[in-house]
């Protein structure tokens, strides 16, 4: 079973193609750390990764998406690219959070426990999901919830916690006389993860973002002009 995924939802973009082979399955893939730029790079690097192994996208027998959380802009080109995809191909979608994706590449190192992801966000609060067995499994749905919330959320067990935001929650943690054991803050999510447990995520129809929070664009109140074909006033 061939597997293309995809991840565009933080700082990086990230494409794994899983492939078949005697000896296992093997992968290739592109990984780039970005701000910005996402939707200009995704489709290339597919293209990249298809030429690499000299199969084309209608090889591909299924494909995988980050859903969020993430930045909007992110996490849109992640969705839209994999419905277009879908369409034209007629293949399924499986897709998982962002977080759990971290937590199956934090897995391959930290081999025991479970695995708290926390990814701060500019306002003081932490993305939150935590995760545990040999797959990293998900145990709570993603969340988005202040750094003393997320500790309490892990019931006084001791976690391996990783992101930007594991610094927060450590120090709540400290407060608490509990130690967590914190690892790098910069974990992004790896589309070869992805691509390593797609078969075992549930198909998207259709796959839709995961938006944990209101959008930072808003309409400018204040700002209507009026139809001249009616009396309804429209925001622009």
């Amino acid at each position: 079973m061939i597997i293309l995924a995809f991840d565009t939802c933080f700082s990086a973009c990230s494409v794994g193609l899983r492939l078949p082979g005697r000896g296992g399955a093997h992968s290739i893939s592109r990984f780039e750390t970005m701000e910005k730029g996402h939707s200009e790079r995704i489709v290339p690097m597919i293209d990249e990764v298809l030429a690499e192994a000299q199969v084309t996208i209608n090889d591909v027998d299924a494909f995988a998406v980050t859903t969020g959380p993430g930045s909007f802009t992110g996490v849109r080109t992640g969705i839209a690219v994999a419905r277009a995809l879908a369409l034209a191909t007629g293949k399924p979608v499986h897709g998982t959070s962002s977080l759990h994706v971290m937590a199956v590449g934090i897995r391959q190192t930290y081999l025991e426990g479970p695995i708290a992801i926390a990814i701060s966000t500019r306002d003081g609060l932490v993305y939150f999901q935590i995760f545990n067995g040999a797959a990293a499994s998900p145990q709570i749905e993603p969340r988005l919830v202040m750094p003393q919330t997320a500790f309490e959320a892990m019931g006084g067990i001791t976690h391996t916690i990783g992101g930007t935001g594991a610094d927060s929650v450590t120090a709540v943690a400290a407060q608490q006389g509990m130690s967590l054991q914190p690892i790098a803050a910069r974990i992004d999510a790896n589309a070869a993860h992805l691509a390593q447990i797609a078969h075992d995520l549930p198909v998207l129809t259709p796959p839709r973002p995961l938006y944990l929070r209101e959008p930072d664009a808003k309409p400018q109140s204040g700002m209507l002009v009026q139809r001249t074909d009616s009396k309804t006033e429209v925001s622009v």
